[in-house]
């Protein structure tokens, strides 16, 4: 099974949250400025000191501008795609470095071989669910590291978030498809986060306690039961925001999505300032 199919349950009934999911129901405020930053960046590479711009050519590169993070994000996304599957196929004994052509990946593994020399590796791209929670996923590898069992999670983004913690505990919290690793499943007592700095092209090895993750796991749940009930589509129109210029150089910023009202609420309800 593949992470973009559908788990299922032992009744055969699709699951109701993928891990990821659950995960993805906090903010990453971090996005916010580095999205900013990257526009101005674009922004600053297009204007030309000393150019008189017609009204076109300014909605033009505010235009591009505004979609630079996304391109960013794209490029980043396809290399640390790459860096993962690189890894994984080295933790599943299918290549060495010297299998990699490409010397910044080749070098990215045999990094990665030198932070976890002495690991035993008992999986990878482990598939599992959670009967209790109704959640699915999948584990991106287990190891035995100095005799204890680890969950293991692969992570190539610029930041380390509070969430990586949380979404190995969902994992250890689950129970893996394959009747092999249940048993060293029930044994996991922690979990390691392998970072890879793609300036350096080097892991670092995070140590991380799941277990004090374990009691917020239901709301975690809760919460993602929450937004699928009440949030729509309606209140989220950002994306289809357009910027115009008029010919007099006047900036307007409108939405194509037409305006929502929210919903007026009950006569009964009570706010407190």
């Amino acid at each position: 099974m593949k992470k973009k199919d559908i788990y299922t349950l032992k009744d055969g009934s699709p699951c109701d949250w993928s891990v990821s999911q659950l995960c993805g129901i906090l903010d990453k405020p971090q996005l916010v400025p580095w999205a900013a930053k990257m526009t101005a960046l674009a922004v600053v590479a297009e204007w030309k000191p000393g150019v008189a711009y017609s009204a076109s050519q300014i909605e033009h590169i505010c235009m591009e501008a505004k979609k630079a993070h996304r391109a960013v994000k794209d490029y980043a996304g396809d290399l640390g795609t790459r860096i993962h599957l690189i890894v994984g196929a080295y933790v599943e004994g299918q290549l060495m470095p010297d299998g990699v052509p490409d010397p910044a990946e080749r070098k990215s593994l045999e990094n990665f071989i030198k932070v976890t020399q002495g690991w035993e590796w008992l999986g990878s791209e482990i598939t599992l669910t959670s009967e209790e929670h109704r959640y699915g996923g999948t584990a991106d590898a287990i190891a035995r590291i100095h005799g204890v069992i680890h969950i293991i999670d692969f992570k190539t983004s610029n930041s380390v978030y509070p969430t990586y913690t949380m979404q190995c505990a969902l994992y250890a919290k689950g129970t893996p498809n394959d009747p092999s690793l249940q048993e060293a499943w029930s044994q996991i007592k922690e979990a390691r986060i392998l970072h890879w700095n793609k300036e350096f092209l080097t892991w670092e090895s995070l140590e991380r306690n799941i277990e004090e993750q374990y009691p917020y796991i239901p709301a975690f749940v809760a919460c993602a039961a929450w937004k699928k009930r009440f949030e729509t589509r309606s209140y989220a129109t950002a994306k289809d925001d357009v910027i115009k210029v008029s010919p007099a150089g006047e900036t307007t910023f409108r939405s194509e999505a037409s305006p929502v009202t929210p919903p007026s609420p009950p006569a009964s309800s009570i706010f407190i300032a």
